[in-house]
């Protein structure tokens, strides 16, 4: 898909955001079944928790981060369609000290 927004957070920040496919899966029978999620660059910044939610839905919780970092949060999401439908999405979060 594409990135879908930035985000500012303190380092000592816990913070979550959500994810929805209600809208691509619209009109489908399939659900989200599967999800990984990672950030880029790989210090600093850590995934405390990634939940899938009623199948359209994913949650995604990070904490930390160096101050003036731009993270990616990557978000993959695979359907349970006969061929499997993949959804990549980005977040971006701006570590700031304020």
């Amino acid at each position: 898909m594409a990135v879908l927004g930035t985000f500012t957070k303190q380092p000592g920040e816990t913070l979550d955001f959500d994810i929805s496919y209600a809208t691509v899966l619209a009109g489908r029978s399939d659900t989200i079944v599967t999800k990984a999620v990672t950030v880029s660059p790989g210090a600093g910044m850590t995934v405390a928790s990634s939940e899938l939610i009623a199948g359209n839905k994913i949650k995604v919780t990070v904490t930390g981060g160096s101050t003036s970092v731009v993270y990616k949060v990557t978000v993959t999401a695979t359907s349970n369609a006969a061929t499997p439908l993949v959804y990549e999405d980005e977040v971006n979060v701006l570590v700031e000290e304020v």
